[in-house]
């Protein structure tokens, strides 16, 4: 299957390469397009390298396409639009409409429908990530994804065309009306199944509920569950068992808004740890499989708990080099201990 879609874009890119006239590079960018891929996190994680575009070319205009929900920065941007992923018709339609800039942000799994389209616009600087089992690209500038690169460093080489260390930050302003009488810790047991073997990243639900008890008895602080809409109903029927809250967003914005007025978000390696990343609620996240150099929130209010320490990591500069180890190895005891450090 690999084989078959790399002969595919391949051939795609080729023909449109033939048919397609280059232009030259206007010696002033007037009008930008950014097409953002992935998940939540990966949407969230892109934010840095679009501000870096407006803060680079002040003067133009540029638009914003979410390959998903967009996320709440609509004051950030001239405009901004939805596209399904693989919507490759309505991207080339989009791609079409003439810009002098064309920018696609990194994610792990590559997007062959966004690069076939702009190898058939006549955009001048196009900026993509390298698939590393070809060597021809639909980008005039294709840059590599590093496997262990945070995510947010990787979009801004992309922009600066230098190599980064530190991860950026992604905040965002989000109004949220708080109420004491409605504090609470928000658990997120799922995470979003974005690619096969997902399962992996989940930390077991038995020790979630394990964990909620012992912060309500314990801690005697309410607990809420966060539910996002790709969680199975085998989990859904579980959490409903624990005689807590569930909370379901009805929106992207709504997430952000519930999130903002918890006063501590626990989960996976997963989009609501980093919607917490963008509105400052404190956090405590769990890393297994995945790793935490390319995905942890960047957020001086995050706690990281990785498979196989004892002990979490406070701060991105202080997590160990990974190794691959799974959830279970993480201990309730590890991450209650963490949650009361946060909320003494």
């Amino acid at each position: 299957m690999k084989i078959l879609r790399k002969i595919i874009c391949d051939t795609a890119i080729r023909v449109a390469r033939s048919i397609t006239p280059s232009s030259p590079v206007p010696h002033e960018i007037k009008r930008i397009l950014a097409i953002v891929h992935g998940g939540l996190g990966d949407r969230l994680m892109t934010l840095p390298a679009l501000r870096a575009l407006k803060e680079k070319y002040s003067t133009a205009f540029i638009h914003v396409v979410w390959c998903g929900e967009a996320i709440p920065v609509e004051n950030e941007f001239e405009s901004m639009e939805e596209v399904g992923k693989s919507d490759f018709l309505k991207q080339l339609k989009i791609i079409k409409r003439g810009w002098d800039l064309l920018f696609v942000n990194s994610i792990g799994i590559h997007s062959a429908t966004t690069e076939i389209a702009a190898a058939f616009s006549n955009i001048p600087l196009r900026i993509g990530p390298a698939r590393d089992d070809s060597y021809i690209s639909g980008y005039t500038i294709s840059y590599k994804v590093y496997p262990s690169m945070h995510v947010t460093s990787n979009n801004m080489d992309a922009i600066n065309g230098e190599k980064s260390i530190s991860p950026y930050p992604y905040l965002i302003n989000i109004n949220a009306d708080y109420q004491s009488q409605n504090k609470y810790v928000l658990i997120h047991p799922g995470c979003r199944p974005a690619y096969r073997g997902y399962e992996q990243n989940r930390w077991p639900a038995k020790c979630f509920k394990e964990l909620a008890d012992r912060i309500r008895k314990e801690i005697g602080i309410k607990v809420a569950a966060l539910m996002g809409p790709d969680e199975n109903d085998e989990l859904k029927e579980y959490v409903k068992k624990w005689g807590v809250e569930i909370i379901e967003p009805a929106s992207v914005k709504e997430l952000f808004v519930l999130v903002k007025q918890s006063i501590l978000l626990i989960g996976n390696d997963s989009g609501p740890s980093h919607v917490a990343a963008a509105v400052g609620t404190p956090e405590v996240i769990l890393f297994g499989p995945s790793d935490p150099r390319r995905s942890a929130p960047v957020s001086e209010r995050a706690i990281c708990i990785c498979a196989g320490h004892a002990k979490p990591f406070y701060g991105y500069e202080t997590l160990p080099e990974y190794v691959l180890r799974p959830m279970e190895m993480i201990k309730v005891e590890t991450v209650f201990e963490a949650v009361k450090k946060i909320l003494s």
